[in-house]
């Protein structure tokens, strides 16, 4: 009787063990890691997605997510704003009181107080400024001046924690912490995405979604880029579980693409790309969701995801490897590193591929692009702002096209106003010998015996000042043909 016992026990443990080898083999990890994620699969009910967060601290109580013009921010003011205005040569506007610089550019050069990191992005001007060695090194001493859980030696995560605190993007903790391990939650990164690109206006909470995910401050914002996101409402798979999840840094990446290179994540043929880019941890794991049962489910891309991360020698679902295949062609990640698209995304992280995304998608093409500070390849920062390198000038811009005479070549840079913050000026040398300077932080114009913004006065030779707008007009009228035979001389030099 106790031979049968013993062996009818064996078989119930032979059994046990069979079960949690199956579950443990689906998933990629032991059954107890989750909280039977095959039984909720079954069910078509909600699962959690684990991420690795291996550094994932927080210190402080969190800031309220406020929203408010750019220019009328006055958060750290002393020890951020104040240093990150003069590496941008901010200054206010006598007779309009609006702030005036790189950071409140557009892309047409227009200044915008209600500015956004995503348009200026789009200026060259703020690119070629925010690339230079003496900005990020600028910007990261104001972060070190303003929060105290940041390592001085790693200037790149300070750079960007600086950018992050300029432009209000997501909240710091009190009383002075920004949290440079802390990883993001989708809620949060959502957000992010829209804060970014996005000039404040007023929004009002989607019950939809509201419904679908809970209640959040984050919500307002996030609802605007669900969209662009892997998990989405389409299928519930953005939901009360996920939406506080960590995201995977193969989700942010997909949320960039398909935001902002929406055409190639849909219709890019990777065959020549994949011939030249080879990422050891990328795999193109096929429609996971047809082959494993999920797809047609509600929260089918989640129950996808889960897969995907517990089983990452079979590959990423086809969309999530376009993207980052995408993003490895452009520069936007390294070409042959590993992405670790798996784990989480810290903040510094994430700005980071966003400026580095958005940099790409310029409408004004410049090799500044693939100089953005990186923080997994430290490619070499630009130090030039000469007339060859930075041929777009917005006291030089026009319809007829653009160009710069060169800042140093006319021996214009005034020292006393570099000391002030001041870029300095552009001279316009006339036929007579006689001059006007123009400013190349706002485009003003400067004759004989005029107050500087610094409160010199300009020297330069007294002209008629109606004559010297007219010849400043026909000079750029000229602009289209000095472009085109300096382009013609290049090619005949080469």
């Amino acid at each position: 009787m106790k031979k049968k016992n013993i062996i009818i026990i064996v078989g119930v443990i032979i059994v046990v063990i069979t079960v949690i080898l199956i579950i443990s083999h689906f998933f990629g990890a032991p059954a107890t890691s989750q909280k039977d994620p095959l039984d909720l699969i079954q069910k078509n009910e909600m699962v959690e997605i684990e991420i690795a967060d291996p550094e994932d601290t927080q210190q402080g109580t969190r800031k309220p997510l406020d929203w408010t013009i750019l220019a009328e921010l006055t958060t750290y003011q002393d020890t951020l704003r104040t240093p990150f205005e003069k590496a941008f040569y901010v200054r206010i506007d006598n007779k309009t009181g609006e702030k005036i610089g790189r950071p409140y550019f557009n892309a047409k050069n227009e200044t915008v107080q209600n500015n956004t990191l995503v348009d200026a992005c789009q200026n060259i001007l703020f690119l070629q400024t925010l690339i230079k060695k003496e900005t990020v090194g600028a910007l990261s001493n104001a972060a070190l001046a303003t929060y105290t859980d940041l390592d001085a030696d790693d200037v790149l995560t300070n750079f960007y924690l600086a950018i992050n605190g300029y432009f209000n993007l997501l909240p710091d903790a009190e009383p002075n912490y920004c949290n440079p391990s802390s990883t993001l939650t989708r809620a949060e990164f959502l957000a992010l995405l829209t804060r970014a690109s996005t000039p404040v206006t007023e929004l009002t909470v989607n019950a939809d979604f509201e419904k679908l995910v809970g209640k959040s401050e984050y919500n307002i914002y996030a609802q605007e880029s669900e969209k662009f996101g892997y998990l989405n409402t389409s299928d519930s798979s953005i939901n009360e579980k996920t939406y506080t999840g960590t995201i995977s840094k193969a989700e942010v990446i997909y949320a960039l693409i398909s935001k902002y290179f929406p055409n190639e994540l849909a219709n890019a043929d990777l065959t020549d790309i994949e011939k030249l880019i080879s990422l050891p941890d990328v795999k193109n794991g096929g429609d996971i969701a047809e082959e494993q049962g999920f797809a047609g489910k509600t929260y089918g891309k989640s129950y996808e995801l889960v897969w995907a991360i517990n089983n990452p020698d079979e590959g990423l679902p086809t969309p999530l490897y376009r993207a980052i295949m995408i993003a490895a062609d452009h520069g936007i990640i390294d070409r042959k590193s590993e992405t670790n698209w798996d784990s989480g995304v810290t903040k510094a992280e994430a700005i980071e591929l966003l400026i580095h995304t958005v940099s790409k998608n310029i409408e004004t093409k410049s090799d500044v692009e693939d100089s953005i500070p990186d923080q997994d390849n430290n490619s070499e920062m630009d130090d030039s702002l000469g007339w060859v390198e930075n041929p777009v000038h917005p006291a030089y811009r026009s319809e007829y096209g653009t160009f710069d005479i060169g800042l140093d070549e006319a021996g214009l840079t005034r020292e006393e106003d570099l000391e002030d913050g001041w870029l300095g000026f552009t001279q316009v040398i006339h036929e007579d010998g006689t001059s006007h300077l123009v400013c190349n932080l706002d485009n003003s114009i400067y004759y004989h015996g005029e107050l500087l913004p610094s409160g010199s006065t300009y020297s330069g030779t007294e002209k008629d000042r109606e004559l010297a707008l007219k010849e400043a007009a026909d000079a750029l009228k000229g602009a289209k043909d000095y472009l085109e035979k300096l382009e013609q001389d290049t090619e005949e030099h080469n």
